[in-house]
């Protein structure tokens, strides 16, 4: 038990390869996105280990890295103190099993783990559907899904978990929805590729670009998608920045102020995050 060596790439949670068994048992813990559930583990277990579900061992380096069953053994170095658990977070440590010393394993090439880890896992919910992408593209050698690819673009599935969905996978994010115009017959034929576009756009943007057309069906109104592009930059907006009721009341109730009647004030093209109406934007100096 003592030797066993949890799986940073795990695809419950992922954390860097640099990390040790204690880095992983902090984000375990910690659990923000309920990925590790360790309380209802627990509850399962009954009073003693079931040697019916041995954890899967891959030897790398040679250290046995766990590659099924980290909640099991992580519970286990809990439980004989190996891993402390962080302040502030609790687990009764009173209905764990107690753990063997010695662990029987299931040893095993990479490539026979992998292939039982998916098995296992693909299929059962204990996967969110950007962490089963991941695995396919990255294990299993699949070709990215268009659900991946956007996110690895975009970072607008992480950014916004509520679209880590099957339905936006399968109905939102595909090339039909996004690229609706390419393979239809009656409008012809292909686009020329004459001409091109680049529209720079935020994660709010590209969200708010998406409608639901009911019977879940999603379509996106941007067209003839070709590709896309991840990239920050930098971004200012001008110093002075107004709502879109305060312009139009000072502009009523001052029309003929330079600022206003020269229109220095710019509506901005650029959103602003969470600020859903118009925002208006200036440089002006004052001379005092």
């Amino acid at each position: 038990m003592v030797d066993l060596v949890l799986w940073t790439e795990n695809p419950r949670d992922p954390i860097s390869p640099s990390s040790n068994n204690q880095d992983v048992a902090n984000k375990a813990l910690q659990d923000k996105d309920n990925k590790w559930n360790l309380s209802k583990l627990v509850a399962e277990m009954g009073d003693f280990y079931d040697y019916s579900e041995i954890p899967t061992v891959v030897m790398e380096q040679g250290k046995p890295i766990v590659y099924d069953g980290n909640r099991r053994v992580l519970l286990g170095k809990i439980k004989s103190g190996e891993i402390a658990v962080p302040e502030g977070y609790n687990i009764d440590l009173s209905v764990v099993p107690t753990f063997p010393t010695v662990l029987p394993c299931n040893v095993c090439d990479r490539e026979t783990a992998l292939k039982s880890v998916f098995r296992k896992h693909s299929t059962t919910g204990t996967w969110d559907i950007l962490g089963r992408d991941i695995f396919m593209s990255k294990y299993m050698n699949e070709p990215k899904s268009t659900f991946l690819t956007m996110e690895e673009y975009t970072g607008i599935i992480s950014g916004n978990p509520c679209m880590n969905q099957r339905f936006v996978k399968d109905e939102v994010l595909v090339d039909r929805v996004l690229n609706p115009l390419e393979n239809h017959i009656i409008l012809g034929a292909r686009k020329s590729g004459y001409y091109k576009e680049t529209r720079k756009m935020i994660e709010e943007e590209m969200i708010d670009s998406i409608t639901y057309r009911g019977n879940d069906t999603f379509i996106s109104n941007i067209k003839n998608i070709e590709s896309y592009e991840y990239a920050t930059e930098n971004y200012t907006y001008p110093p002075i920045l107004i709502s879109d009721i305060v312009y139009k009341e000072y502009s009523k109730a001052c029309p003929y102020d330079i600022d206003v009647k020269d229109k220095f004030w710019k509506k901005q093209s650029r959103k602003i995050k969470d600020v859903e109406s118009d925002v208006w934007g200036s440089g002006l100096k004052w001379k005092l």
